[in-house]
């Protein structure tokens, strides 16, 4: 994509532990460019993430936004009378046992429609050096817009990743639960899904299921429809 200083552009980057995919919109939210790529984050230092994002991100033109959104399970939801770092920093901790407190950085956003703050953490290094080449940018999680989608709704909802799906199931109004699994298959899916609802004792009114994934999946949701009949893939940019 050619220089330009045009400012309605809005620059979107999702990283994963093994790769990115970033989206470029105009004003209207309209995708001007995508593109997608393997990066090893946790193997490079801070220097070389910096020369790697100039190199993979389209760097040379001036955004109006520019959001960094980190996809990993390392997040928990914790009542919004929790406001101390330390405290998210325990939280984290206990809720993943293999979260290195010295080497990663907590955020929280506020989720209004719950009262309730999502944390999560971040390399250190990540956030570092991203900010050297965007110097104004907005750092969040996908389970914020996650959330966000599912505002006022009822049912099952389903953020489809690449090795773990994040699962939230909302009832009148209410989380009733937030979690991720891993999956190898679309069996295992399925599993999850069966399990989550007959744990929950979901009425058929509730066992409304939407996957929200940013690729094509046919046989996911023909196998899935066979079970669950009313299954809807809604695509995200």
């Amino acid at each position: 994509m050619d220089s330009t200083s045009y400012k309605p552009y809005q620059l979107s980057i999702r990283l994963q532990s093994d790769g990115f995919s970033l989206c470029i919109t105009d004003e209207d939210l309209s995708v001007l460019s995508t593109k997608k790529g393997k990066i090893n984050l946790l193997k490079l230092n801070e220097e070389e993430l910096v020369e790697e994002f100039k190199l993979l991100f389209e760097t040379d033109i001036k955004y109006k936004t520019t959001v960094l959104v980190i996809e990993n399970e390392q997040y928990t939801l914790v009542p919004e009378f929790f406001t101390s770092n330390d405290v998210y920093m325990d939280l984290m901790k206990f809720q993943h046992p293999d979260f290195d407190i010295n080497t990663n950085i907590i955020f929280n956003k506020g989720i209004d429609s719950v009262k309730s703050n999502l944390i999560f953490g971040c390399p250190a290094k990540i956030v570092s050096a991203i900010k050297i080449v965007f110097s104004n940018i907005e750092i969040s999680h996908t389970i914020v817009d996650f959330l966000e989608n599912i505002e006022n709704s009822n049912g099952v909802f389903v953020a489809l990743g690449n090795k773990k799906i994040d699962v939230a199931v909302v009832a009148q109004s209410k989380l009733l639960l937030l979690n991720t699994f891993s999956y190898s298959s679309n069996e295992d899916i399925l599993y999850h899904l069966l399990n989550i609802m007959y744990t929950l004792k979901l009425q058929a009114e509730m066992r409304q299921l939407s996957i929200y994934t940013h690729q094509n999946e046919p046989e996911l949701q023909s196998m899935l429809a066979k079970h669950i009949p009313n299954t809807t893939i809604i695509q995200s940019k």
